[in-house]
């Protein structure tokens, strides 16, 4: 498995990949000339290794260690059946460490997914503020919120600003808006109002009171 450190030396590599010693050698010391890697108290180490991976990558990876360190706890606990009781100590302490890291690395991926969730949130909270200054009926905000986001899941943003302002100049008076929860509820920012648009105002207010087919 590929990570960061390397665990391994150059008689280890010429095993590995079946080469001449001499060959890996001079791989290495072509790699090291390179930047591309470099040597940490006899570890290889792979330089700017976290600049090469994407978080899908990371995870994957982290996940990978996580089993092999319980593999490797798993392991060390079938050992202890079959040493003395002079080494007991000393494997319950490399069990106790192995632990520790294990809760390290899970509470590193909470982290992570909480920052990235509040981050989220954030942008959303941001794109309503922006849709509700721009629709002028300002009415149960929190309902709205809550049906703006269920809007996002289906729709752009960019959808729900633009049907919205379209929306607004079919509107000449006020009174006959919509109430923001209940324009975002049946998704009107989709709606078609090229028509509408072209009306004057006074073309519309007729319309809404004498055309009955206008409300359907």
């Amino acid at each position: 498995m590929l990570s960061e450190n390397l665990p391994y030396n150059e008689e280890m590599l010429a095993n590995e990949f079946s080469r001449p010693i001499n060959s890996i050698r001079l791989a290495i010391q072509t790699f090291e000339t390179l930047g591309m890697i470099e040597k940490v108290n006899g570890v290889i180490k792979v330089t700017n290794w976290e600049k090469h991976q994407n978080i899908e990558g990371l995870e994957k990876i982290r996940a990978q260690n996580r089993l092999r360190k319980q593999k490797q706890r798993e392991n060390n606990r079938k050992l202890l059946n079959g040493h003395v009781t002079s080494r007991d100590s000393h494997a319950t302490e490399e069990d106790k460490e192995l632990d520790k890291e294990l809760e390290r690395d899970k509470e590193k991926d909470i982290d992570k997914n909480l920052s990235s969730n509040n981050s989220a949130t954030d942008v959303t909270h941001e794109q309503f503020e922006e849709w509700w200054k721009l629709y002028d009926k300002k009415k149960d905000k929190k309902m709205s919120f809550t049906k703006f986001k269920s809007c996002l899941k289906k729709h752009s943003f960019e959808q729900i600003m633009q049907g919205t302002r379209e929306y607004l100049k079919t509107i000449t008076d006020k009174q006959y808006q919509k109430y923001p929860k209940t324009f975002l509820t049946n998704e009107s920012y989709m709606n078609d109002y090229s028509e509408e648009i072209k009306e004057t105002g006074i073309d519309q207010l007729e319309r809404m009171k004498y055309d009955e087919s206008y409300w359907d």
